[in-house]
């Protein structure tokens, strides 16, 4: 499904069920009347899906960065903020609680989480999906490695 439009939000009278599945309430921005563009890549590759998914991670559409004011600093001139392998970044935030960022992000297979940063990290910490902490994670070099499970969803808190 490239593009899920509805004008209710519930319908009570479908044929293949009875009664609704929440509110009979009206959608209408939900219709999403317009022209729309999609990119859409098949890749075929032998084996599972495990050996595709380096080439979907390419055709995926990477983070952009704006411009913010300029500020001096220990960073330098050129850096990646954050380099992440054997976890796929869904998410980075501020803190709810404003300590810190929130990294969270999905393992498609059983293996070590890798994260470095040039950032001057003081402390990390795993967290549930509400940010409460689990546990305090070591940092080595301006990193870590966290052990994950395949399609496990791991929420990062770095301070």
């Amino acid at each position: 499904t490239l593009l899920r439009c509805v004008g209710m939000l519930s319908k009570p009278d479908l044929a293949n069920r009875q009664g609704g599945a929440g509110p009979s309430l009206p959608t209408p921005g939900a219709q999403e009347i317009g022209r729309h563009a999609f990119r859409l890549a098949l890749i075929p590759h032998d084996g599972g899906w495990q050996e595709a998914w380096p080439q979907a991670e390419t055709f995926d559409l990477p983070p952009r960065a704006l411009p913010g004011p300029g500020a001096q600093g220990p960073l330098p001139a050129v850096a990646s903020f954050f380099t992440l392998s054997g976890l796929i970044l869904t998410s980075l935030k501020p803190a709810e609680d404003g300590r810190g960022l929130i990294l969270r992000g999905w393992a498609a297979q059983d293996g070590q989480a890798r994260l470095s940063t040039v950032l001057p990290l003081r402390r990390a910490a795993r967290c549930r999906m509400d940010e409460s902490e689990l546990e305090a994670l070591v940092l080595q070099d301006g990193g870590m490695s966290i052990p994950v499970r395949a399609s496990e969803v791991l929420t990062l808190r770095l301070e």
